[in-house]
């Protein structure tokens, strides 16, 4: 390894609450992350993702309950103590300093003999792929330059974890990509134990070993993101994670056929474990749809008219009127090198699905 020796650790968050000015923002929440596990707490601005991670992090201290890293119960010690290693979006990279002090400072401040603090410094510089970028300024560093000394900083002293508050979220989106294939790279190569905090949900689905849920101070699932992708447990999960068709309505039973009464003129043929005289929700995902002009089997298509269409390169996304208060999403991947422009706005189509594919709230 080209720092110190890693100890992994895992992390226990246990019924952790936390309040602001009498409002909950952090509702007893619970997780468990094994040693070398990469974990993302994903959910909109305002879910209590940030002060989670700042608590973990000892930058707040919860109102009750209590965390655990390893066999040591953390909850009151100060950050310092900690050995936790941390990453925000703006970096927070000391301007009047050179590459190579930001990446030294936590070793200073732990006293840190000097001849090891260059061994240390120069092993995270390889590490991040900056060998010779220690004299430079970080003033002149690129948005992907920078980041990668701020996760040099937060390796450079062996923590046991490593928390990421939007590690990405400053960069445009083709370095963005770039860097979360770097960063998982990097996070599996010395195994160190992670948890990051995003919105994006692209992010989460790429990097992560776990993603867990958050909506309201709760974490609504926790996952392994094809698990959270394909099998939501709710509709806000649903809707949250990528596009989804959501639909709702009463379950009958019809000769021993399950079917969604959606409206009027949709009926949906549903899988046959559905409990009939119950009122649900399902969803579809748009890659799960096709379209054709031609008719399917009633209860796994629908006629409809494209009222718009959305081309976005490798694909398309189709929005089918089929006499809902929404447009059914479709997507398309665009295959074809010759001129057919596709389809059009106005066009008369048919929606076909697979029943296995509806997936039950």
């Amino acid at each position: 390894m080209m720092l110190g020796q890693i100890a992994i650790a895992a992390l226990s968050v246990h019924s952790v609450a936390k309040s602001f000015g009498g409002a909950r923002v952090v509702k007893d929440v619970s997780l468990a992350i094994k040693p070398g596990e990469f974990i993302s707490l994903l959910g909109p601005s305002g879910c209590g993702k940030t002060t989670l991670l700042r608590m973990i992090a000892g930058l707040e201290q919860p109102d009750s309950g209590t965390i655990a890293l390893g066999d040591k119960d953390i909850t009151s010690v100060p950050v310092w103590e900690r050995n936790i290693g941390v990453v925000f979006q703006n970096y927070a990279l000391f301007p009047h300093m050179t590459v190579a002090e930001n990446i030294a400072f936590g070793l200073r401040t732990r006293k840190t003999p000097r001849s090891a603090i260059e061994a240390k410094v120069r092993g995270a510089l390889k590490l991040v792929r900056l060998d010779d970028f220690g004299p430079r300024s970080t003033e002149k560093l690129s948005g992907g330059q920078k980041q990668r000394v701020a996760l040099a900083r937060a390796l450079v002293t062996d923590p046991r974890l490593l928390l990421l508050d939007e590690p990405l979220g400053a960069l445009d989106r083709k370095l963005r990509e770039q860097m979360q294939v770097e960063l998982k790279m990097l996070q599996r190569e010395i195994g160190i134990t992670t948890l990051m905090v995003t919105h994006d949900q692209e992010e989460a689905l790429t990097l992560s070993d776990r993603i867990a849920v958050m909506s309201d101070g709760r974490i609504l699932q926790d996952d392994s993101p094809r698990e959270i992708y394909e099998r939501p447990r709710d509709a806000f999960v649903a809707d949250f994670i990528g596009m989804s068709n959501l639909m709702k309505g009463r379950v009958a039973d019809l000769d021993g056929n399950k079917q969604l009464q959606v409206s009027e003129n949709v009926i949906l043929k549903l899988p046959p474990n559905a409990m009939a005289a119950t009122e649900i929700s399902v969803f579809l995902r748009p890659e799960k749809l096709t379209l054709t002009e031609l008719p399917g089997a009633a209860g796994s298509s629908l006629p409809g008219r494209i009222v718009h269409v959305s081309y976005s390169g490798s694909v398309t996304h189709c929005f089918v009127d089929v006499g809902l208060q929404k447009p059914l999403t479709v997507l398309i991947t665009n295959r074809s090198n010759h001129d057919d422009a596709g389809p059009r706005i106005g066009d008369p189509i048919w929606v076909h699905w697979d029943a296995r594919n509806i997936v039950m709230l």
